[in-house]
């Protein structure tokens, strides 16, 4: 397994954030953000943008359902192998796409 650098102090999600599926979420918006929109956003939060694994878990879900959404790694979808998290975004698409994004913990 693997640590990472976190702010939380215990397996439960922070006030206000919400679990899905085992994913801490601060934040869902669906409609269309830049990267800049979407990274501050999270940040306003306390929070970061989810990975592709936790955005795949909450689309899965149902959560999430822009056609395409950013992601802590937004710059590539690997040939659309990472499609179940990141939707329809292109590989090496522009930060002025417009996506929605989810901001975890």
């Amino acid at each position: 397994y693997a640590c990472c650098a976190t702010s939380r102090t215990t397996n439960d999600c922070p006030k206000g954030a919400t679990e899905i599926d085992g994913v801490c979420v601060a934040t869902i918006h669906n409609g269309g953000a830049d990267w800049s929109t979407s990274a501050n956003a999270c940040a306003t939060l306390g929070a970061r943008l989810c990975s592709i694994s936790q955005t795949a878990v909450l689309r899965k879900a149902g959560k999430v359902t822009s056609s395409a959404s950013w992601t802590a790694s937004y710059s590539d979808n690997d040939g659309s192998q990472a499609a179940i998290g990141v939707g329809s975004a292109g590989d090496n698409h522009s930060a002025s796409s417009s996506y929605g994004y989810a901001c975890c913990f």
